[in-house]
């Protein structure tokens, strides 16, 4: 009798004991949910027309009043104007510095980290160094147009041409486009360039130490990289392109009715049509671009054509960190990605870029089931949403992936399919990591914005 007690007894262990453990291990399967903080900046002023925000999401600015302006960067108040130019907002990369343009007394002013500057009659757009330590702005005073970078200004000139000047990563160089009378010159480092009858945006390359633009003469274009002018063509597409290293100067060419990649001056197959941006992977090994062959579209890696399509959305091209991968987004008679050549299952739609995890192992891309839409990783469907604001994110360590969904008229992050907190707003939808892992954002509640941090 107390055997066989004794051997129920034994079995009720084992079996408790094995439960036990099962559960243990399914939960060890479940993600963390991660740890968030919520820290108060400021209360959002009723007058508020504007918001801008830096490239990181974690600084952003406000133009507020209602009749004298001022700037929120923050929740800081700035200076008082009468006007703030929306459009002019501009952070620095990282968002440590901001600088816009400013109306006081029927003159436009500079702002730069909250300092006015000179008056000036007509104003161009500012730019700040990818280190965040120079500026350069075109302005007009007394019909006489002018560069001014780190605040000195250089040579007089009748029109500087949009979108310029531009400035090397460290800032130690400056080029823009401009018109005297009916001539067009490249200024480089303060010195006039060659005459010509247009010129295009000029370009620096990634380490600052070449330079490259498009130029029109006689009606025919060419680049000109380094003082050197490169062969004619009866057109050019937009401006050219460096490779990370700087090695490689790739551009779009038309001759007659057809267009091709001309790659360091040797010209790649004739298509219909050429699509920018031209994309290179990190080590510059490989260039790749979409290019048009009658009614459809296909992707150009390395010199060799990939799938047709009907259409290749527009900046979906992207190699992983290792160069070793590329992927892609297309549409046929649905949307699609295109991942190492291989098409994935067919949506209703699609959202944003297709991303590689810094490991080049994960790959995640956003999709609709109409009505709904949802993130597929690694080919799996994660949990549905209305909507998407930004991309998707992985963290450092490739371990964790993160994107802002939109959920009715509210807005979550969710960290490994795991919905957070929700928000109004959530500002930049791009979410970035610190170096640790940590995520850091700017979010709106109840008319509240706050710094969250998730780790």
């Amino acid at each position: 009798m107390f055997k066989s007690i004794s051997s129920v007894a034994c079995l009720v262990v084992v079996v408790l004991s094995a439960w036990v453990v099962g559960r243990a291990d399914a939960q060890a399967t479940q993600p963390a949910r991660p740890v968030a903080t919520m820290e108060r900046l400021f209360d959002l002023p009723p007058d508020y027309s504007a918001t801008v925000v830096s490239d990181n999401g974690r600084h952003c600015a406000l133009i507020a009043g209602l009749g004298k302006k001022h700037i929120l960067l923050d929740g800081r108040p700035g200076p008082e104007f009468d006007i703030i130019d929306k459009d002019s907002l501009v952070f620095s990369p990282g968002g440590k510095r901001l600088a816009y343009w400013a109306l006081r007394d029927k003159k436009w002013l500079p702002v730069v980290d909250g300092k006015p500057g000179p008056d000036y009659d007509l104003t161009g757009r500012i730019v700040f160094s990818a280190d965040g330590l120079h500026t350069a702005y075109a302005a007009c005073r007394d019909k006489k147009w002018v560069v001014v970078v780190d605040g000195r200004a250089g040579l007089e000139h009748d029109e500087i041409v949009q979108n310029t000047p531009v400035l090397s990563a460290d800032g130690q160089r400056v080029a823009y486009a401009a018109r005297n009378d009916r001539d067009y010159v490249a200024v480089v480092d303060g010195k006039p360039g060659p005459v010509y009858e247009a010129i295009g945006l000029p370009v620096f390359s990634r380490d600052g130490q070449r330079i490259a633009y498009a130029a029109k003469k006689n009606e025919k274009w060419s680049v000109v990289a380094d003082s050197r002018a490169g062969p004619e063509h009866d057109g050019l597409l937009e401006a050219p392109a460096f490779s990370p290293n700087g090695k490689l100067l790739v551009y779009a060419a038309r001759d007659g009715k057809k267009w091709r990649i001309i790659t360091n001056g040797r010209p790649e197959a004739e298509y219909d049509g050429i699509k920018l941006p031209i994309v290179f992977s990190p080590d510059s090994a490989v260039v790749a671009y979409t290019a048009v062959q009658g009614p459809k579209a296909l992707t150009v890696v390395d010199g060799h054509p990939g799938l047709l399509h009907r259409q290749i959305m527009e900046l979906s091209l992207v190699f992983s960190a290792d160069g070793m991968r590329f992927m892609y987004a297309a549409w046929n008679d649905k949307s699609l990605a295109v991942i190492d050549d291989k098409p994935t299952p067919e949506y209703d739609g699609f959202w944003g870029v297709p991303t590689f995890s810094p490991d080049g192992k994960h790959t995640a891309y956003g999709v609709q089931k109409r009505p709904k839409w949802f993130i597929v990783a690694d080919g799996q469907a994660g949990p549905e949403c209305d909507g998407f604001w930004g991309g998707v994110s992985f963290s450092p360590d490739s371990d964790h992936l993160t994107y802002v969904a939109k959920k009715g008229n509210k807005y979550v992050v969710v960290w490994d399919g795991q919905p957070g907190s929700e928000f109004d707003n959530i500002y930049q939808g791009q979410l970035t990591f610190d170096p640790d892992g940590t995520l850091e954002f700017l979010a709106v509640k109840d008319k509240i914005v706050y710094r969250v941090r998730m780790h």
